[in-house]
């Protein structure tokens, strides 16, 4: 998992869920690539962590400056995104450097599936959908964000239920 938290709240949930057996890692730690080799359950920092504050990314220029001197870092990030399917929930397309970095896997590798992001159907007005598929390869999941966004769980569960019930008729039919 990719985040650009760098609070410890979801640190702690997943650690807890997993027994901890979730490793997190921040984009400055050098032992990334190993992890990543493994089958551990990972949780990358993009932002840095809380435990290292003078690290932490805030602004755009910050983000410009790790980018280039944590340059192996983010070519991981990219080759992720080639070779697994990304599931975007809390964030949106106001930021600009993931659009950038969207935008730019796209153009880079434009044969790529798709990634997608789950957002409310009054985030991104209709007629930008087809822009946002066509330059960042990203299909927007859309729900209904009214009294607090209390469907939003919901719509995890079904995409977990879905994603589950597709792996098992993979591993069945030996597709992999």
């Amino acid at each position: 998992m990719l985040t650009p938290n760098f609070d410890k709240i979801y640190d702690t949930y997943a650690g807890n869920e997993t027994n901890g057996e979730t490793v997190v890692k921040s984009y400055d730690d050098q032992d990334i690539p190993y992890v990543m080799r493994r089958k551990y359950r990972a949780i990358l920092k993009v932002h840095g962590t809380i435990d290292q504050h003078s690290k932490m990314i805030f602004t755009r220029s910050d983000y410009a400056a790790q980018r280039a001197s944590h340059q192996g870092f983010f070519e991981l990030v990219g080759a992720l995104f080639l070779t697994h399917t990304f599931l975007f929930v809390g964030t949106s397309l106001s930021d600009p450097d993931l659009r950038l970095f969207l935008e730019s896997q796209n153009y880079v590798h434009p044969n790529s599936p798709p990634h997608y992001m789950v957002c409310p159907r009054d985030e991104v007005h209709k007629h930008v959908e087809a822009s946002v598929r066509r330059n960042m390869n990203l299909k927007l999941i859309r729900y209904d964000s009214r009294d607090g966004h209390v469907l939003l769980p919901d719509l995890v569960s079904d995409l977990v239920d879905r994603v589950s019930a597709k792996r098992r008729l993979l591993a069945l039919a030996e597709n992999w």
